[in-house]
């Protein structure tokens, strides 16, 4: 029989292993909600601070890169792209579906305003923006 200690230890495990499952999935697999009532999904992201710059990491696997578009409106940097089903053109069934497809916007606000978006590299199913900070 397993003692008071272990068996507290073990649930704390278990219950934080759900809450990450859900912070992840929950990320990745989101919802939204959009003014024009069109479903989309939100990509994980990254984002990084130095003293120059802020980086923002998207992950974008399966996504064209000349269809992403990024915009940056006060403090809030806007991606928006759409990652297509290929593989309704062929008669296959569906037995599980995890991936989200269609279009997506993810939108990240910043706590300061950046002056501008400096770059956006697609790389490796990765969207790397840069945008620098403003200076004081």
């Amino acid at each position: 029989m397993a003692k008071p200690a272990e068996v507290h230890w073990m649930w704390a495990y278990a219950s934080d292993a759900l809450a990450r499952a859900e912070r992840l999935h929950r990320h990745a697999f989101a919802l939204l909600q959009r003014r024009d009532s069109c479903p989309t999904w939100a990509p994980p992201a990254d984002v990084y601070l130095s003293d120059e710059v802020w980086r923002v990491t998207l992950a974008l696997p399966g996504v064209d890169p000349a269809t992403v578009e990024v915009a940056l409106h006060g403090s809030t940097l806007v991606v928006r792209a759409q990652r297509p089903m290929t593989w309704l053109a062929d008669a296959s069934r569906l037995e599980r579906l995890e991936i989200p497809y269609g279009r997506f916007e993810r939108t990240i606000t910043l706590p300061e305003a950046p002056t501008e978006v400096a770059s956006a590299e697609f790389t490796g199913g990765c969207l790397y923006v840069r945008l620098p900070r403003p200076n004081e």
